[in-house]
């Protein structure tokens, strides 16, 4: 067969590994035994090439997404295209590496953002990207292309998509503003402020602080100018600014402290950043006072708001200074703004002829606070500072704050000026509830409310009356106009007569049209005093009586008291009133001499106690009324002898003299019971002999004794005696109380008498009778008469109850005006006019007489009234080395500690002294405060110590206190909580 012009076909596969270029040739053999290769030179291949080249396959690009999206550095867009082979008419089949490219400034700069990024098996590219400061911000565009490196794949760039990046470069941020939560007037503080700055340096940067117009240092403004910080570093700069609080415009303590800063990147276009951040700061305002009101029973204002004496010297001059003698007190006032207080200093510069201590007082907006802590006053003018935290020293009255200064020790103190430094918040508060009542049952109230501020109010105030259970009394006034300055509103006529006696609270709230509300509890003791009123329901004409008036006060605040009678015409009573100014102690016993008229008649007498308690604003008037007979009829008067204290399990005598002072007998039988509390058990009733004595019983079931007794004639008199058996028990309280019964009369008395066993064993205790020898020439029966101008010998016979020896008790006895001493077995004192015995040793239930003479010219009932002494007092001091602290920048510690003591009765507290020591430290202190508080044995802390500084401090200090007597009771107990705080 000839061949010759048959085309003949080859086809070979290839792989992407066999990309390049090839060479090819033929070789023919025939059956002949012919063959034939192809070769250049013989000019077999067209235009002499025998080569062939295997190239990659073509690519083209389809958008699936990815374009005009936008991202960020957290959140991220895919770019997913699809590949198609457009060599081969579909999708690739292989994996292409892809090369993605992103503009740098969405110019034609193209940065690479990947390469030889893979397609998914799908012919896929799902590419994820997040915008990054490796390009500017804004829009930018993206493409891809088959990278280079591709073995199967080629393409040119696909088509520019877009993409939005929403981010700073660099990331500009004012992290953290930190500062005081509580800065003070005219006391620099610092603020700091950290940037941070990412990625990309941060050119022309500025920081600025806005505040309101308050002094600050370097500037407000501060240029950093560039700082520099690579792609993926992060950089923080710190900003310092020191601040002067110097003006409070605003009515709100809170002021926010605003920082912001700027800056730009260095890439065209230029982007421009800022950021803000801020703090809250709570301003207390400063006031230096003088003081408006001083007081020492004069007034001495002027002399203490200048300082007229140089420290270091000595004046004692009560013209420039004010002098506070041993004993006495300075109250001192100060016109302060209506607000809430967080800081308070009281300097005192003062000086004392010798040395004194001296006694700080302060009103806290309720009643006086006591801090413990005295204060030694030297012979020259020195400077005292005390500091009050907190609102220690409230309201008083109209917007004023109250201080009592009192002298303690036993010179002279002379206080040259006063001043107050405050701190405080501007607040319309309700500075005072004032209650009056002329009798303590109908009430008028004014509730006082004071407005700092220039602008007019209006709300609605509430008045209340609670127990802090139930509300008893509720009013409001509604649409109330609060002007600058001071509001006064009145409620009258609360009628407070049928409640109860006890302990309330006066709540006032008023609420403004701004919504703030200013809320006032104040402790209203409706206690009133006990009184006990002794006036005879029978009298003679013409005669001279006696009224015992009593008066218990409740409530242990000083107070001024007036006692004073009314009677009908023609009576008469000496003196006209008795009158108690500044009264401290609970009891007050007088006695009035009431002149009866001539007539016959019967009359009301009204007996009027008024008891004013000045701090509490509380008054009380009560009116006794008795009914009294006046006419030809016996009189009688019951006096007892009876002792207080009794040892336990002992027995001892009481007596009741029954002593006619009328002016007829007696016609019919008279009945006197005693009644005796439970507990204590009555024996063996007598009665004297010149009386008759008709019966006398004890009662051991109702615990009353009765004697009946004939007839007694005018000023006569007899003993009615009688034993009793205390419980054997300590601290045991008993009363006993006598009742009189004659011709249908009941007399009864007064008031109980009270009487308790000894606290502890191991005690003596005395009782008293008294003993007349009777003269020869002129015998009595009865067993204490003497007759004027004539000596008579007397016998004081103490017997001891107590359950051991009485040993070296001195014994007094006064001896009135009218009656000389001629002789005495003891030490008679004319000047004093006491007779003193010294008791060595007496044994338990064993008696003593002791022996005197008296001649005396008055004629009538003389009482004597004889005392004895034996002082037990004694002191013991003790030092404990404790180590109790509390640490961080807010801390309290509460500890309890045991005080050493001796374990003797009646033991009691009298004087402590702390050593403490306080150090605020830390960057950029602003405030430094302590407060050390002592806990009574009831459980409330009295404040021993308090110290602030407005810079980091340390100090040493001891801080004493004295317990005053009347605090004692409260300080028995050897174990008690000791509180320690402290802030920075």
């Amino acid at each position: 067969m000839n061949p010759s012009g048959t085309i003949v076909y080859w086809t070979e596969g290839y792989s992407c590994s066999d990309i390049g270029t090839w060479y090819f040739k033929f070789n023919a053999t025939d059956t002949e035994g012919n063959s034939y290769e192809t070769s250049i030179a013989q000019g077999d291949y067209v235009n002499d090439d025998n080569s062939f080249t295997i190239e990659k396959d073509d690519v083209s690009f389809t958008l699936i997404s990815g374009d005009g999206d936008t991202v960020t550095k957290e959140q991220s867009t895919t770019f997913i295209l699809a590949l198609n082979d457009t060599d081969s008419s579909g999708l690739i089949t292989e994996i292409a590496k892809v090369d993605v490219e992103v503009t740098l400034n969405n110019s034609n700069i193209w940065l690479t953002e990947a390469s030889e990024t893979q397609t998914n098996s799908s012919g896929y590219l799902n590419y994820q990207f997040y915008a990054s400061c490796k390009y500017d911000p804004g829009w930018q565009k993206w493409r891809v292309k088959v990278s280079d490196a591709d073995s199967c794949y080629q393409s040119s760039y696909s088509s520019e998509y877009t993409v939005y990046l929403d981010i700073a470069c660099p990331e500009f941020n004012v992290t953290q503003v930190f500062a005081p939560q509580e800065v003070f007037q005219y006391k620099p503080f610092g603020l700091n402020a950290t940037l941070r700055i990412k990625d990309r340096n941060a050119t022309n940067t500025n920081i600025t602080l806005l505040a309101p117009n308050w002094n600050v240092n370097p500037s407000k403004n501060q240029y950093l100018g560039k700082i520099e910080v690579g792609l993926g570093e992060t950089k923080y700069v710190p900003v310092h600014w020191d601040i002067n609080v110097t003006s409070l415009a605003q009515k709100s303590p809170y002021y926010k402290l605003n920082v912001t800063a700027n800056t730009s990147d260095e890439i065209p276009p230029i982007n421009y950043y800022e950021d803000w951040n801020s703090t809250i700061v709570k301003a207390y305002e400063y006031e230096e006072l003088n003081v408006s009101e001083a007081n020492n029973e004069t007034d001495v204002t002027d002399r203490v708001t200048s300082q007229d004496v140089s420290p270091g010297t000595s004046a004692d001059n009560s013209t420039v200074e004010a002098l506070v003698m041993p004993g006495k007190k300075l109250w001192v006032k100060f016109n302060c703004t209506s607000g809430i207080g967080r800081l308070n200093r009281l300097k005192l510069f003062w000086e004392a002829n010798g040395s004194t201590t001296a006694r700080i007082e302060i009103w806290n907006g309720t009643k006086w606070k006591l801090r413990f802590e005295e204060f030694e006053v030297g012979e020259n003018l020195s400077l005292t500072q005390v500091d009050f935290l907190n609102d220690e020293i409230g309201l008083s009255s109209e917007s004023k704050c109250l201080i009592l200064l009192e002298n303690e020790g036993n010179k002279p103190l002379y206080v040259d000026k006063i001043s107050l430094e405050r701190y405080f918040v501007r607040k319309v508060r309700i500075s005072d509830i004032q209650w009056s009542s002329e009798d303590g049952n109908l009430f008028n109230l004014t509730v006082i409310i004071a407005n700092p501020f220039s602008e007019t109010y209006s709300g609605n105030l509430t008045l209340n009356l609670t127990d802090g259970e139930q509300v008893f009394y509720s009013s409001t006034q509604q649409f109330l106009e609060i002007s600058s300055g001071i509001t006064k509103s009145y409620f009258y006529n609360i009628d407070l007569s049928t409640f109860e006696e006890k302990v309330y609270y006066w709540v006032a709230e008023v609420k403004l049209n701004t919504s703030e509300i200013d809320k006032r509890v104040e402790e209203f003791d409706y206690l009133k005093p006990k009184t006990y009123v002794y006036v005879n329901e029978y009298t003679c004409p013409n005669t001279t009586e006696e009224v015992i008036v009593d008066v218990i006060k409740t409530l242990e605040e000083e107070s001024d008291i007036n006692i004073s009678l009314e009677v009908p015409s023609g009576w008469s009573y000496e003196p006209s009133y008795y009158y108690f100014h500044d009264h401290r102690e609970k009891e007050i016993s007088v006695e009035f001499n009431l002149n009866t008229s001539s007539s016959i008649e019967n009359v009301s007498i009204n007996v009027s106690i008024f008891t004013s308690y000045p701090d509490l604003e509380l008054n009380f008037t009560q009116v006794k009324q008795i009914n009294v007979s006046n006419a030809i009829q016996p009189v009688i008067e019951i006096i007892r002898e009876t002792p207080t204290y009794v040892a336990p399990d002992k027995v001892f005598e009481s007596a009741l003299i029954i002593h006619n002072k009328g002016c007829a007998a007696t016609n019919e039988l008279l009945t006197l019971k005693e009644n005796i509390s439970s507990g204590w058990t009555p024996a063996n009733p007598t009665l004297s002999s010149n009386l008759q004595l008709v019966s006398a019983s004890v009662d051991l079931e109702n615990n009353v004794i009765t004697w009946v007794i004939g007839y007694i004639g005018v000023n006569e008199y007899g003993v009615a005696s009688y034993q009793v058996k205390s419980p054997t028990s300590s601290s045991t309280e008993g009363y006993m109380n006598w009742e009189l019964q004659y011709a249908g009369r009941i007399q009864k008395e007064y008031k109980r008498h009270y009487l308790q066993t000894s606290n502890y064993t191991s005690e003596s205790h005395l009782e008293y009778s008294l003993l007349v020898e009777q003269r020869e020439a002129y015998p009595w029966e009865e067993p204490r008469s003497i007759q004027p101008n004539m000596t008579y010998n007397f016998s004081l016979k103490v017997t001891n109850i107590g359950d051991v020896n009485a040993t070296n008790w001195t014994i007094y006895l006064p001896i009135p005006s009218y009656c000389n001493v001629t002789w005495t077995t003891g030490d008679w004192n004319e000047t004093e006019r006491l007779i003193k015995w010294n008791l060595s040793e007496l044994p338990s239930r064993s008696s003593e007489y002791l022996n005197f003479t008296l001649n005396c010219s008055y004629e009538g009932k003389i009482v004597l009234e004889p005392f004895g002494i034996k002082n037990t007092t004694g002191s013991s001091y003790y030092e404990d080395s404790v180590s109790y602290f509390c640490s961080n920048h807010n801390c309290t510690t509460e500890v309890t500690h045991t005080f050493q003591h001796p374990s003797m009765p009646y033991e009691r507290l009298t004087w402590l002294g702390i050593q403490h020591l306080h150090h605020f430290a830390g960057y950029n202190v602003t405030i430094g405060e302590m407060n050390v508080e002592l806990a009574k044995d009831s459980g409330e802390y009295q404040t021993v110590h308090q110290h602030y500084d407005f810079e980091p401090s340390e100090e040493n200090v001891w801080a004493n206190a004295s317990i005053t007597p009347n605090l004692q009771d409260s300080f028995k107990l050897a174990t008690r909580k000791i509180k320690i705080f402290g802030h920075t």
